[in-house]
């Protein structure tokens, strides 16, 4: 009886150590890009009008009812506006479409970038980004590439590739209340 309880215990530990080789072997992850030479000049426009400095600037929607807001799901007050790309190097080999790739600290997991409006603050509002097809674009999201609709870069020296965009108030939850509705979003230009 002893030798088969020394043997058994034995038996344990050899198989624990084999599992803890295991456990200790090295995997590797190899990520791959590039990084391209395409640049352009940017620009934000609203309204017909240039706003902002190097494609910096406020966009500032039209007043809308708490009413408009009230049902789950709801939105209301969109505006288009456009980032210009100008004086574009296309890179090698030659990009020809371009778009831009939204990024907030604001940005919520679906996508919506939160009111961050400190004082006199609309509840259960946020903004809502969309596409020239209008379809929503989910800020943060790594996908943005493959899900935003891109712009045919304009080949012409003296013109400019207008990338159009929406945004829009945006209520998931519905039954929005009153008051003031802000956030930010940062871009970088994604070439095709």
């Amino acid at each position: 009886m002893k030798l088969i309880t020394v043997f058994s215990l034995g038996t344990v530990m050899a198989l624990n150590m084999a599992t803890l080789q295991n456990a200790a072997a090295t995997n590797t992850i190899t990520f791959n890009g590039k990084i391209t030479d395409a640049t352009c000049d940017v620009s934000l426009e609203y309204k017909g009008a240039e706003i902002g400095t190097a494609g910096t600037g406020t966009i500032t929607l039209d007043e809308v009812s708490k009413t408009s807001l009230a049902a789950p799901a709801s939105s209301a007050g969109q505006q288009p506006f456009f980032i210009v790309a100008k004086n574009c190097t296309l890179g090698t080999p030659a990009k020809t479409k371009i778009a831009a790739n939204f990024k907030s600290a604001n940005g919520d997991n679906q996508g919506y970038l939160n009111n961050t409006a400190s004082t006199g603050a609309a509840t259960n509002v946020q903004f809502r980004l969309l596409d020239s097809d209008h379809e929503a674009i989910k800020v943060n999201d790594p996908n943005q590439s493959s899900t935003t609709a891109p712009t045919t870069i304009n080949t012409d020296p003296e013109g400019a590739t207008k990338m159009l965009y929406f945004v829009e108030y945006y209520s998931a939850l519905g039954t929005a209340t009153s008051g003031s509705v802000s956030s930010t979003v940062d871009y970088e230009l994604m070439y095709q």
